[in-house]
């Protein structure tokens, strides 16, 4: 089925797209849901939730419109990088089908924010390969993944795998390194100055370590859903 879908026309995939996008995406719009919230969330979730309108339709389409965005630039991305011979539409397929079978995320989740940054991340992480001086890659990758993180603290840890890359990539100058941190300590020196200044900085601290030292996971799927 994913072989046929891939070699078809454009205006196949993207009938396809459109329609799996109505069946999945109808339930929501007429049953919506509050905003999700967890012991995960970043300040900057937390923030954008209490800035919008008190309206649970909004907050559906405000999620759908951020999965739509993810999976149009996840396909950009891999257009971009050669990964087709032609267009092909089915990444962004993968993605809209990936969020719309779990109802926590046909609501604002803050997983939906994070990962349009997160998937900028890996655009600069695939223009990076093969770079000698790869100090911007590193930069926008390490910035994407650092205000990502203050919207859902666990991928905070994806420094890790900014460090992992660089290993694989074969890049051994400490320079890279250096500019990772800045770039991934930037969005945070932000966060805390504006902490600072509003006199909260000490309870923050002791909620930011307690979710990243305590992580939670996520409830196990049922059999029903991991058929689906």
């Amino acid at each position: 089925m994913l072989k046929w879908v891939s070699k078809s026309g454009t205006f196949i995939q993207f009938t396809i797209y459109t329609v799996i996008l109505a069946i999945m995406w109808m339930p929501a719009f007429l049953n919506p849901v509050p905003p999700v919230h967890t012991p995960s969330d970043g300040p900057l979730y937390t923030l954008l939730v209490n800035a919008l309108p008190q309206s649970l339709y909004f907050s559906v389409a405000l999620a759908l419109i951020l999965i739509i965005l993810q999976s149009l630039i996840l396909f950009y991305v891999y257009q971009a990088n050669g990964f087709f011979k032609r267009s092909n539409f089915l990444p962004a397929i993968i993605i809209l089908i990936t969020y719309s079978w779990n109802s926590n995320f046909q609501t604002m989740h803050a997983v939906l924010p994070a990962a349009l940054f997160v998937i900028m991340a890996l655009n600069s992480i695939m223009g990076m390969y093969g770079k000698q001086a790869a100090y911007q890659n590193v930069f926008v990758t390490s910035l994407c993944i650092g205000i990502a993180s203050l919207f859902y603290l666990p991928l905070a840890y994806l420094l890790l795998m900014i460090w992992f890359i660089l290993i694989t990539y074969r890049i051994s100058s400490w320079r890279e390194y250096a500019v990772s941190l800045i770039g991934y300590i930037l969005p945070v020196i932000y966060y805390f100055s504006w902490l600072f200044w509003n006199d909260t900085l000490q309870d923050s601290m002791h909620q930011l370590a307690g979710s990243l030292l305590k992580l939670i996971l996520p409830p196990r799927i049922s059999i029903t859903d991991t058929i689906w």
